[in-house]
Parts: C-alpha cells; structure tokens; sequence
C-alpha cells in the first residue's frame, strides 16, 4: 500500500465515521431545551425549574402556554417536547438569584404517563 492509500484510507475511515454520527443525530431528531426540561420533569415526577431567566411579562406568557397547551393542537405548541394527552401545570416569579426584574418558570406534570 502506498502512503497515498494510506492517508485515503485513513480520510475515508474518518469521513465515514462522521458521517455516520451524523446521520444517527439525525434519526434521533433534535433535542431542544425545552424537550430536555419536559423530560426531566416528567423523570423527576415533582416541580422543576425551568433553567433560564425570564421577563416577567415573556415568564407569564410562557408559563400560561404550558399550562394551557392541553387545550391546544400539539403541533401548534411554540415549545417541542410535549406528549399528546398530557397536562401541564406551571407557574411563575420573581427569580431568587438574578438580577431585578428576572423572572423564572415552573413546570411539572399533572397527567400520570
């Protein structure tokens, strides 16, 4: 074997390799923040603090979409991670380690799996 073929095999390897992961991220389909904190909800069974800061008027708007997403088609959500037929309850304040007028969301789930 040559070094050319060496290094091309090498490259090959490596591209496929990448490729590879690629393609099985892909078919895992994105993992959003939101899907990631809807499922460590629904892990932990309890109220979990969403992990961002708000304004209170965005932590409002939020918090009241989760809560009412029931009602609403799932494709229609502006967060991805909800499950059909699951109920969500939520709530918001004032943030206890940011600056003024930071706002944090509580979710937790009201509907059994």
């Amino acid at each position: 074997m040559t070094d050319f073929d060496h290094e091309g095999s090498t490259m090959n390897s490596a591209m496929n390799s990448t490729m590879n992961s690629t393609q099985q991220f892909a078919s895992q389909g994105r993992n959003s923040f939101w899907a990631r904190t809807f499922d460590q909800a629904r892990s932990d069974g309890g109220w979990v603090r969403v992990d961002r800061l708000y304004t209170r008027t965005t932590a409002a708007q939020i918090s009241s979409d989760i809560a009412c997403s029931h009602r609403r088609d799932i494709n229609s959500h502006r967060m991805r991670g909800m499950r059909p037929g699951e109920r969500w309850d939520s709530f918001w304040g004032a943030a206890d380690n940011g600056p003024s007028g930071d706002h944090v969301v509580w979710i937790r789930l009201a509907t059994d799996e």
